[in-house]
């Protein structure tokens, strides 16, 4: 399509809040169309309306016409009458160059004066108040203009915010020229969410946050908030995000109690993520209170009354959450809790028998290791070996990041080593914690103070080997140093040894260990 403004749509000024969709969705297309409500493109106030209408449409390639009560009736409709009209009298019908489009939320009576050329056409229904009808309008209208049709990034369903923030944005009283403007840094920030840079998602938000400010300073927008909020704790800034949320909660007016529900649970979020519990706790009961039917915030604050001293408070919610209709995934949820409650406060025989219950197949990766250790604390360590093994066997995927099987075979060393089968424990880090494609100077250190504790000429060949590994920064070539890698590089140093070294490493190991290399560290 040749020029700026290949369209031009011919629609009532009361029908623009309905209209105002079509032209964003064409826009977001590429396939803009004239708007009097844009900058330089009003019609001059030298000429007459209809003169400059006429010269508008003979300029455009494509004539759309909104069709409704509004546009076809004899006074309200006097200027997309004339339009109509005009494109019918240059030839624009026979070109096929027209395109009726009946607005389905405000249908004409009939298709009065020029409109009725245009009803015997294959026209496009144009339903505004559903999001799906609406986009297969716009697909319809690209096809017959002959534009490739993209689905927008605010369709795409990995953007979490797309359907509530569509639906706050209708209350805006904007020209069209201003709406478009605001979405399509919409459509830009869903882009960058949807490709995980939430840093450019969130200087977006915020830019959209100024210029609706000042282009409808009496617009009170929530859910904005909520979607910088978000980003920032995605991108670890948990203060920020704090600081966002509370910018909404407790103000959102009559009908957007929602809103002040998702900051509530939003600044829940941020506080956890501080270990502030209790600040949290408080953040997401108030979630609940306005949102009693998100069972996701439900969880949320059971989450967090596990992080407290709060646990018979917890049981008190889950009994809560046992009278609701639940699918099974959720009851697999709740049975999960359930059964770390009853861990956390020593109860080990009923948080096995819980665990028991859901089924070890079903079992996540935490579930399989707090049922283990509480067999464990049963004296049943046998048991709590086998879980873990096949735990680890169904769920190791190195495809995922990171992988659960690796944190459930390093339970399942430490559990052998507690039962007493050392040579399992053993074989447990050779034939996949101390792979190339896994180890980790933590999980080779280990490898090499059991070979140490169990002595002999073979085993000290073996512990040399996976020290001298540990110390290799071949091995890590892409890995900064942190505490806990100077720790263990002065755990291999001591064991080969190396006493000065170890001290040195230890030292600037910053405590991630109180512990220091000494015969007590040695015993197992």
């Amino acid at each position: 399509m040749s020029g700026r403004h290949g369209l031009f749509i011919s629609f009532s000024t009361l029908d623009q809040q309905e209209v105002r969709k079509l032209f964003l969705s064409l826009e977001l297309q590429g396939a803009g169309a004239w708007d009097y409500s844009d900058d330089g493109q009003g019609l001059p106030l030298s000429r007459r309306v209809d003169a400059a209408l006429a010269e508008k449409i003979e300029a455009c390639e494509y004539f759309i016409a909104v069709v409704s009560a509004n546009s076809t009736d004899e006074r309200a409709g006097r200027y997309t009458r004339f339009e109509v009209q005009h494109a019918i009298d240059i030839g624009m019908l026979g070109a096929q160059r027209v395109l009726p489009i009946l607005l389905v939320n405000n249908p004409p009576a009939q298709w009065a004066g020029a409109y009725a050329r245009l009803e015997p056409l294959l026209h496009v229904r144009l339903d505004t108040t559903n999001e799906d009808r609406h986009e297969e309008a716009v697909q319809k209208v690209c096809e017959y203009i002959k534009v490739s049709y993209v689905p927008p990034f605010l369709r795409d369903t990995r953007v979490f915010f797309a359907q509530r923030f569509l639906e706050e944005t209708e209350s805006l009283s904007l020209t069209n020229s201003n709406f478009i403007r605001l979405m399509r840094l919409m459509n830009r920030c869903a882009e960058k969410v949807v490709g995980g840079r939430w840093a450019e998602a969130r200087e977006l938000i915020s830019t959209f946050l100024n210029l609706s400010a000042f282009l409808n300073p009496d617009a009170q927008l929530q859910y904005p908030f909520i979607i910088r909020g978000v980003c920032e704790l995605q991108l670890g800034m948990f203060a920020e995000a704090a600081q966002t949320f509370m910018q909404v909660t407790g103000q959102a007016p009559q009908g957007r109690r929602p809103f002040s529900g998702l900051a509530f649970a939003g600044l829940g979020h941020a506080h956890f993520l501080r270990q502030q519990y209790a600040q949290a706790l408080d953040a997401f009961k108030q979630a609940l209170a306005l949102i009693p039917d998100d069972r996701d915030i439900g969880f949320n604050l059971l989450g967090t009354l596990l992080q407290t001293d709060h646990q018979l408070l917890g049981e008190e919610l889950l009994e809560q959450f046992d009278s609701l209709p639940l699918p099974a995934e959720d009851r697999l949820k709740i049975a999960k809790v359930r059964g770390l409650v009853h861990y956390k406060k020593g109860q080990f025989r009923a948080a096995a028998r819980v665990f028991e219950g859901v089924g070890r197949h079903l079992l996540d990766d935490a579930s399989a290791i707090y049922l283990a250790q509480a067999l464990g604390q049963c004296g049943r360590d046998d048991e709590a070996v086998e879980v873990l093994a096949a735990a680890a066997a169904r769920l190791d995927d190195p495809d995922l990041t990171p992988n659960p099987g690796t944190n459930l075979y390093h339970h399942l060393a430490y559990s052998y080593l507690d039962a007493g089968y050392v040579e399992e424990c053993l074989g447990v880090y050779e034939d996949k914690l101390c792979r190339p494609d896994r180890w980790t100077r933590q999980y080779l250190v280990e490898y090499a103070r059991i070979l140490n504790a169990r002595g002999g000429r073979r085993d000290e060949a073996r512990m040399r080997d996976a020290c001298a590994k540990a110390l290799d920064p071949g091995h890590f070539p892409h890995a900064d140093l942190k505490a806990e890698d100077f720790f263990y590089m002065g755990f291999a140093n001591f064991l080969l040894g190396r006493h000065q070294l170890a001290r040195y490493d230890y030292e600037r190991s910053a405590g991630f260990c109180d512990k220091y290399y000494d015969d007590d560290a040695l015993r197992l």
